[in-house]
């Protein structure tokens, strides 16, 4: 799978980069006075220090599981988001349950706030591919502190529309909207506010009558955006 080899790669540049910093020689480090002498306290023993072993331990204890959790927890994500979106694009007051809906979109929370507890984790290692192309693989899943709710809910109606701001020649693709428009952020957005009115100082054309749509149009018009961003926020 193409996201297990960007992983891959990510725990490959990760475990060299450390190896390198820790088992690089610099001319101007100095060892203390009792460096490699015998250590009373420890029957005598000279003390020794393995930097592959360190390393090693890190990348595997630390490093390449929580990398590997979010993976997991990304796919648990985009499951529990794509099932409350089934349920609110086919809700029907006369006939389904407001209660199933709700009890779904408490799952979805859920698992939004369980991969965010992992990338909080993550994001104090931020190296390798993660930062390359100033920032772009970290800002693509999650751009904090930079941050639209203007640009979310643009996005929200140029995904429905197909294109961005009603024009035909500029076909929608979230791969080219910036980071502040998808991501972690933008589904703590979608997921969690209740003011369905656009955050927009001034609406474009896309948003002028998003405002008066009623609250369930604007739900399901969200959940479809939801979907889209939800996949696109994975380490592939």
């Amino acid at each position: 799978m193409a996201i297990n080899k960007r992983l891959n790669t990510i725990f490959l540049a990760i475990s060299t980069t450390l190896f390198l910093s820790a088992c690089g020689e610099s001319t101007s480090s100095k060892s203390g006075p009792g460096f490699g002498a015998p250590d009373p306290g420890n029957g005598g023993v000279t003390p020794t220090f393995d930097e592959s072993k360190l390393i090693n331990n890190l990348v595997d204890q630390v490093i390449s599981p929580t990398f590997n959790a979010f993976s997991e927890q990304s796919i648990n994500q985009l499951a529990a988001i794509s099932d409350y979106c089934t349920l609110e694009e086919n809700f029907t007051p006369d006939l389904d349950d407001p209660a199933s809906v709700s009890a779904s979109l408490l799952v979805a929370k859920q698992n939004w706030q369980d991969t965010m507890l992992i990338w909080q984790q993550a994001e104090v290692m931020q190296m390798g591919p993660l930062i390359e192309n100033d920032n772009e693989l970290r800002n693509r899943i999650y751009s904090w502190p930079a941050y639209s709710y203007c640009g979310v809910d643009q996005d929200v109606a140029y995904f429905e529309d197909g294109m961005v701001n009603l024009d035909p020649n500029k076909p929608y693709d979230i791969k080219a909207r910036t980071s502040t428009r998808r991501g972690l952020f933008a589904l703590q957005r979608l997921l969690f506010n209740q003011d369905y009115n656009h955050a927009c100082i001034t609406a474009n054309d896309a948003l002028s009558d998003w405002n008066s749509r009623t609250v369930q149009e604007r739900k399901v018009a969200r959940c479809q955006f939801a979907k889209e961003a939800v996949s696109y926020t994975h380490l592939r």
